[in-house]
């Protein structure tokens, strides 16, 4: 086998290899965004007086960092396949952060469902837009096309 012949698999292989890591990060980043996003709208929303100190930043910072690096990958990989990189990343923090922000206005209490519904209706929609078609969606075209005569 020449060299020619095995520099693509050598490369699609060094591809595949780095997805994962590639998922991890984009999530850990992901998670940490929302982690500052969510300490500081946290705390405007509750009419708070006193800015966080550091340290609160950087705990909801790694914290939030860490389950987006757990939770981003398989997540990423199973559910939204297809998904544009950019978007499977950027719409569900959105969408958390948007019910993390109406449950800090409605109440407190309806933070985790809001914020859990919000990140999975964006994973949803985004699974649902970006869908493989499905060989039904293609009989209608194909029957308008078949020939006179032949069914």
């Amino acid at each position: 086998m020449s060299d020619l012949q095995s520099a693509p698999h050598g490369f699609i292989a060094k591809t595949r290899a780095k997805i994962p890591a590639t998922l991890t990060l984009f999530g850990a980043g992901a998670g940490i965004a929302t982690g500052v996003a969510l300490t500081y709208f946290g705390n405007v929303i509750s009419g708070y007086p006193i800015k966080p100190p550091l340290d609160t930043y950087l705990w909801h910072a790694s914290l939030f960092g860490i389950l987006g690096a757990l939770v981003g990958p398989p997540l990423v990989w199973n559910a939204m396949r297809r998904v544009p990189l950019w978007r499977a990343v950027v719409e569900p923090a959105a969408a958390a952060l948007f019910g993390a922000v109406a449950a800090m206005v409605i109440s407190p209490a309806l933070f985790i469902p809001f914020v859990v519904t919000g990140g999975l209706g964006a994973v949803w929609r985004l699974n649902r837009v970006y869908r493989e078609p499905d060989a039904f969606d293609l009989e209608p075209a194909m029957l308008e096309s078949a020939p006179e005569g032949s069914s």
